[in-house]
């Protein structure tokens, strides 16, 4: 089995954190500030618990591995195309959003906050 839960319990499993019963939450989580309909920066991070594993440089999707172990369970081609994916629906998140706020602002502009 080679899916992301086969790479989670490994990944676990490395640091000890695979014990029967043990339970550890991964979030995920995307920031996005957007400046004006061409600026937008990003942020990624994952963690394992409180753990930051994981981040990534929005402006080249490239992930970065906070952890020594945080890179098992996948090979480099696969974790290259993981951040194809990530930045293509990144790119697709920001254009969404850029589309609806032109269209359904509702007299809202953006700005400095």
């Amino acid at each position: 089995p080679h899916g992301p839960r086969a790479v989670l319990g490994a990944v676990l499993q490395g640091v000890g954190w695979g014990a029967p019963g043990a339970s550890v939450t991964l979030r995920v989580l995307h920031i996005d500030v957007f400046h004006n309909a061409s600026s937008t920066d990003m942020q990624g991070m994952a963690l394992l618990g409180d753990l930051e594993t994981h981040s990534m440089d929005c402006s080249t999707c490239e992930i970065r591995f906070l952890q020594p172990w945080a890179q098992q369970g996948l090979t480099p081609k696969q974790w290259q195309d993981l951040e194809l994916v990530i930045h293509r629906s990144l790119f697709s998140f920001s254009r969404t959003v850029n589309t609806i706020a032109q269209h359904h602002g509702g007299g809202c502009e953006y700005g400095a906050v």
